[in-house]
């Protein structure tokens, strides 16, 4: 079934880029029209990715619009790249979403609309009706049905998925398509269209219901939806993050910097062109060689290469582990990002959740301010410290021993969108704030000293400051050993 469910959303994507053909040349100048907008200004590969899977799909190209072509043609990846490791066209796409939505809510008169649905790289066409205020489809001709959106089959779960959620399908305007239907019969070339379409929506149908799945149509929990009630106590603490119906949660995890050790057979390789590079002397490419791979250490060609975006912490994956934990338990869905693609644009749209120290995430590090402590590069700052406590925490360490420190820190942005960062000073640090905050039993306790301390309702913007005791990077002892309700920000 999900094969045939795959080709039916498929063939109702391609039905509605038909019907838009006709008119491709008002869509493209819309387009031209989005691309040159504020939304979409600041990011050249936002840019060229929406314009090339609309000149595909108006061309009639969808087998090209598919993630591995689009990831060499648009990205000039190797042709056998892999795509579970190499998320470029996933990350873009949903970039492209945000800046999408974006676009339309500051230009909500446009006649036009393009979206991209989400697990599709084929785009959506939609022709605004005068009298609607809402997304709709395109005015189909009067001999039409059904029009399916967000084409995504409700159960996979592969590489090739962009969301941590469900999608769900939408019937368009069930009225206009019964006339439709009736219209339809005229004409017989067209009642054999119309049965096509009809049939693909019932595959999609019939398949949905037949894995028997639960499907949320929006992404938020309720007390129905909390599985552990030992995790109920966390949507009082979270608060938007797990139950704003209009905002989705974005979790952000860091981009560190690290050095790559990379041999070649040439001086000058064509790869990482884009990349730091520093040339290796022949001494200390020796000593460095015992780190590479055979086939690295054995070129004659050595060098260092800056690499910013290919890789995350251990510790930020441990943590993202034990907060999806945290939103399963909820019935809360989740979208995943990089720090390096995190902006304002994210964060006046979607409640954010950073894992990692603000300093690997320069947005981060700019926009919180005012809070008590704070992550330094090697410490964390206490600005008003209270009876008992130290201005100054900093990480300190004797062979496979480490005392790291940490915060839990909620924060209510200037948008009024919530952000919450999970940091060590380390990524080790990191991985005990995350092991610390998913365990309720830890979490509880300091839920009720913050309410306490606030006199009754959860404070919006709060901190909680904590101690890591590690051995071989593994954290084995998480200590609670201050706490602080900030004031709000500006």
């Amino acid at each position: 079934m999900p094969g045939r469910v795959d080709e039916a959303v498929h063939v109702a994507a391609q039905a509605n880029v038909s019907q838009a053909v006709p008119r491709a040349s008002d869509f493209r100048r819309h387009l031209e029209r989005v691309l040159c907008s504020p939304a979409f200004r600041g990011s050249h590969r936002s840019q060229q990715f929406l314009r090339h899977v609309v000149e595909l799909a108006l061309q009639g190209g969808f087998d090209r619009l598919k993630e591995r072509i689009l990831g060499i043609e648009i990205f000039h990846r190797d042709t056998q790249y892999d795509t579970s490791q190499d998320a470029i066209v996933r990350v873009t796409a949903n970039e492209v979403r945000k800046r999408l939505v974006q676009y339309y809510a500051e230009a909500p008169a446009e006649e036009f609309r393009i979206n991209l649905p989400a697990g599709s790289y084929i785009p959506e066409f939609v022709q605004a009706c005068s009298e609607s205020t809402s997304d709709k489809e395109l005015n189909l001709p009067s001999d039409s049905t059904l029009s399916l959106t967000a084409a995504h089959p409700p159960a996979v779960t592969n590489g090739d998925s962009e969301e941590l959620r469900v999608d769900r399908i939408r019937a368009v305007n069930p009225v206009g398509n019964v006339r439709g239907l009736r219209g339809a019969l005229k004409s017989s070339s067209r009642s054999a269209w119309l049965f096509a379409s009809c049939f693909a929506v019932l595959l999609f149908i019939c398949g949905w219901v037949s894995r028997g799945i639960g499907i949320r149509n929006v992404a938020v929990s309720t007390e129905n939806d909390i599985k552990d009630v030992r995790y109920a106590f966390y949507k009082d603490l979270l608060g938007p993050l797990v139950s704003d119906l209009q905002m989705p949660t974005e979790i952000i995890v860091s981009n560190p910097k690290i050095f790559l050790y990379r041999g070649s057979s040439e001086p000058e390789p064509n790869e990482d062109v884009e990349s730091l590079k520093i040339r290796l002397t022949p001494s200390l490419a020796s000593q460095l060689a015992p780190g590479a791979n055979d086939t690295q250490a054995n070129f004659p060609f050595h060098r260092l290469v800056l690499d910013t975006k290919d890789y995350t912490g251990i510790g930020e994956a441990k943590a993202l582990f034990g907060l999806g934990r945290v939103l399963e338990a909820l019935g809360r869905s989740a979208h995943l990002s990089e720090a390096r693609f995190l902006n304002w644009d994210a964060a006046r749209s979607e409640q954010l959740v950073v894992l990692g120290a603000p300093h690997m995430s320069p947005w981060t590090q700019n926009s919180l301010a005012g809070a008590n402590f704070t992550v330094a590069h090697d410490s964390i700052l206490n600005a008003r410290p209270l009876a008992g406590e130290q201005t100054v925490y900093a990480r300190s360490g004797e062979g496979v021993s480490l005392e790291d420190y940490g915060l839990i820190w909620m924060s209510q942005l200037p948008s009024g969108s919530r952000i919450l960062v999970l940091a060590g000073i380390t990524s080790t640090g990191t991985a005990g704030v995350g092991t610390f905050f998913s365990d309720p039993d830890s979490m509880q306790p300091l839920y009720r000293q913050l309410k306490q301390a606030n006199a009754g309702p959860m404070p919006v913007n709060w901190q909680i400051l904590l101690r890591i005791n590690a051995r071989d990077n593994v954290p084995v002892k998480v200590t609670s050993i201050a706490s602080r309700i900030n004031p709000a920000s500006n």
